[in-house]
């Protein structure tokens, strides 16, 4: 995941090409993805995820964990600042609930 102020025309292309691979030609199941990506994205410049997301050792990525992608999946979409946005609270919530405990 990359810092969502990197509006780089290479950035964006690669975006594009993985969700159109991930979904196999369904662009609203593709766009959808892509908005929801960019809503965490914004969300995790805003707000600490750890230790739910750690950075990773490439420069400006970080790793997700699987309830964080649970939480991305299943968190309502909100406006902020007139973009699709998380509730930090309620995504924060659902990350939670989704954690497995061996």
């Amino acid at each position: 995941m990359r810092n969502p102020q990197d509006d780089s025309r290479g950035h964006f292309d690669t975006q594009i090409i993985a969700g159109v691979r991930a979904f196999a030609r369904d662009a609203d199941r593709a766009h959808a993805a892509q908005v929801r990506m960019e809503a965490v994205a914004a969300l995790m410049a805003r707000v600490n995820l750890e230790p739910w997301v750690v950075r990773s050792s490439e420069a400006g990525a970080q790793m997700l964990s699987r309830p964080v992608f649970e939480a991305i999946a299943r968190c309502p979409l909100v406006a902020h600042h007139g973009r699709p946005a998380f509730d930090p609270e309620q995504f924060q919530r659902l990350i939670v609930a989704h954690v497995v405990v061996d």
